[in-house]
């Protein structure tokens, strides 16, 4: 996955005009009582760009946030849940 991953971010240079947006949702594990988020947000950002905190909070105060700063997604029964995340393309 992380390899699929990076050649996304680095396709994507080429198809999203600097500024623009994407929004990208990464598997996050769920054992033992225990999330394990997956992504390489420095890697990534190398990549030429810049993740975009959500601002939910502001609105639903009681959204779930994970330890980076990202919204998680998922029902109570679910193993993997969902990081939904928005990423803006920096100036070439």
């Amino acid at each position: 996955t992380v390899v699929l991953y990076n050649a996304l971010f680095r396709v994507g240079r080429s198809l999203v005009k600097p500024g623009g947006a994407m929004a990208i949702i990464f598997p996050v594990y769920r054992l033992f009582d225990t999330e394990h988020l997956t992504g390489n947000f420095s890697s990534y950002a190398a990549t030429g760009w810049e993740f975009v905190p959500p601002r939910l909070t502001q609105y639903y105060p009681q959204a779930r946030l994970s330890s980076r700063g990202t919204l998680v997604y998922s029902r109570d029964d679910q193993i993997v849940a969902r990081e939904l995340t928005v990423w803006r393309s920096l100036p070439r």
